[in-house]
């Protein structure tokens, strides 16, 4: 079951470090939520975790496309030289992570 993921997965995102991610991940959500199913529902539900985990992978890289595509240096260097945008904010203005507001 896993190399078939993982070839699902890989062929999905052309990456094979994103691919084995998304399995992982995907095996993770299953084990966690679903480890109280009959085992015969796991494999379908381990699927469609990774189906729904490739969708977004693919999300995330338009969304970051599209943010990259309107900086200023995004046209003027390829896409392996182009800085970090967190690099280049002025000193003391770098985003701290959030924190959730929820409880788990």
């Amino acid at each position: 079951m896993e190399r078939k993921a993982f070839r699902i997965a890989q062929i999905a995102l052309r990456h094979e470090a994103d691919a084995l991610d998304v399995v992982q991940d995907a095996m993770m959500q299953l084990a966690h939520r679903y480890a109280s199913r009959p085992a015969a529902e796991w494999r379908p539900l381990f699927y469609r975790i990774l189906e729904n985990r490739i969708r977004d992978v693919q999300r995330r890289r338009i969304v970051r496309q599209r943010v990259m595509s309107v900086l200023p240096w995004h046209h003027e260097a390829a896409e392996e030289e182009m800085p970090d945008p967190i690099d280049q904010a002025p000193a003391g203005i770098r985003p701290q992570p959030r924190r959730s507001s929820r409880i788990r």
